[in-house]
């Protein structure tokens, strides 16, 4: 009777599974919109998968972006963060697999008359000699009946899987700042370009209101206000120069290299046109395409395969053994003698001080924050798309006024020089219209590059399955 007992819980054992349901978290717990507000119904249609950088038609910024994927220190860095989490995973599922251990040992022993203690000389003939060699084989198996090894192995995994995620989320942020410096850098070439030409104008103009006072047509004031408006005009140019430093200083670091590398490199001042507004995912497919919702997906994953270690950590483990030696007092006759055992080993956890329960709340609740974490990071990308939306629309509404402001500024400094030459008004007028259009142009510069740059934020905000081309070179990895 007590052989069939435990045979009976033996086989229960070994055809037992996981006591723990485990759940998989594909979606938040948020029902997303049909589609963004700020864009057209038949906008969603159109998937966009491909590396939006190359929409701007700039050979150099494809360039840029490529060496900065190939050499930036901090995504080297995420790619070994991910490394180090498949290895995590490679050592939580080595308990999976029988463990062999293979130890061999030899020694000699000398024994002088045991009988009499010593009582003879070490030299006595009554001196004995004994060796011991011997080879020993351990294997040992547990047998993960309640899948706690399993838990811990997919658990391992999903984070390797959060680690790609993070990794491919620093290539899709770096290609970003990759193009909003290269933005800038020529946005601040243009503009110091435009401050010199401006600068020319003003001393063209310095120049006619001083002959129009040397031949008694013009005032001191208008002298004095002309030079003014040239000095407003060369004080521009430090903050300009000092911003494009930054910026080139920044486009270095993006790099992975040092200043020297791009103190060379050529700037036109060329601003690229603003490419057609991108196609567009549903909402709903937003958590696909956003490496940072991936990432806290495969975190939650991870947890959950944690609850489910932690609730068999509370059932009983059965290890199986077996040892198998070979001994011998000379060496080449280590193998005639052999001696084995099976053995196996069943673990029953009965009282902890009520740890293991609580290591299985405290799993749990583990869990739900990571769901709460997932869910507000899905409404913050769903706020990011509609705001990045909002403020390119915005921006390319802005750049239109500006340009057809530029227009009646130029008109307004015409009318207003000719007005003066006819003396039918004070040269201030033309000093004030001057400085509209003057200021103009170069808000016009900026606020160019200003939607150049929300059109990145555009992208950064939707994703886009371009990652994977961003993965290293040498040393793949793959899960």
């Amino acid at each position: 009777m007590l052989k069939r007992f435990f045979v009976f819980n033996l086989i229960l054992l070994l055809t037992a599974c996981s006591p723990h349901s485990v759940r998989f978290f594909n979606k938040p717990n948020i029902d997303p919109p049909v589609r963004f507000s700020n864009i057209e119904a038949d906008t969603n249609s159109t998937k966009t998968e491909v590396k939006w950088w190359e929409n701007f038609n700039d050979k150099t910024l494809n360039k840029l972006i490529l060496a900065a994927l190939d050499n930036n220190l901090n995504l080297q860095a995420a790619w070994e963060r991910l490394r180090q989490a498949q290895e995590q995973a490679v050592i939580a599922g080595s308990e999976l697999y029988p463990q062999l251990s293979v130890s061999g040992t030899g020694s000699r022993s000398r024994f002088v008359n045991p009988e009499l203690q010593g009582a003879l000389s070490v030299d006595s003939q009554n001196t004995i000699y004994f060796n011991d060699f011997a080879i020993r084989n351990g294997l040992s198996f547990e047998v993960d009946i309640w899948k706690r090894v399993l838990s811990g192995k997919r658990a391992q995994e999903y984070r390797a899987e959060a680690a790609r995620a993070d990794a491919e989320n620093t290539a899709l942020l770096l290609t970003g700042a990759i193009a909003n410096s290269w933005f800038n850098l020529n946005k601040q070439e243009k503009l110091t370009k435009l401050i010199s030409e401006q600068i020319d104008s003003n001393k063209v103009l310095l120049e006619l209101a001083e002959l129009r006072f040397s031949l008694g047509k013009g005032t001191a004031l208008d002298v004095f206000q002309q030079r003014q408006q040239l000095q407003s005009v060369k004080a521009e140019a430090p903050q300009i120069k000092t911003d494009y430093e930054s910026f080139k200083n920044q486009l270095a670091v993006l790099l992975g290299k040092t200043l020297n590398s791009v103190e060379n490199m050529k700037i036109a001042g060329n601003l690229p046109a603003l490419p057609k507004f991108p196609g567009f995912i549903s909402p709903a497919e937003l958590i696909d395409y956003r490496p940072d919702l991936l990432a806290y997906r495969a975190r939650l994953q991870a947890q959950e395969y944690d609850l489910a270690k932690a609730v068999a950590e509370r059932f009983p483990r059965l290890a199986l053994g077996l040892n198998y030696d070979f001994k011998a007092s000379q060496v080449e006759d280590v193998l005639d003698r052999q001696q084995g055992s099976i053995f196996g080993n069943l673990l029953l956890p009965l009282i902890d001080g009520g740890r293991r329960r609580a290591v299985v709340r405290l799993n749990e609740s583990q869990v739900n924050e990571q769901i709460k974490l997932f869910d507000n990071q899905f409404i913050i990308a769903l706020a990011d798309v509609e705001t990045a939306i909002s403020k390119e629309k915005s921006q390319a509404e802005l750049v239109k006024l500006l340009k057809q402001q530029l227009v009646y500024a130029k008109a307004t400094l015409d009318e207003s020089q000719n007005r003066y030459r006819h003396g039918l008004t004070e040269y201030i007028q033309v000093v004030l219209a001057l400085q509209s259009l003057q200021s103009l142009e170069r808000r016009y510069v900026n606020e160019s590059a200003n939607l150049l740059n929300a059109r990145v934020k555009l992208h950064l905000a939707i994703g886009g399955r371009w990652q994977d081309d961003s993965s290293p070179k040498s040393g793949e990895v793959k899960l």
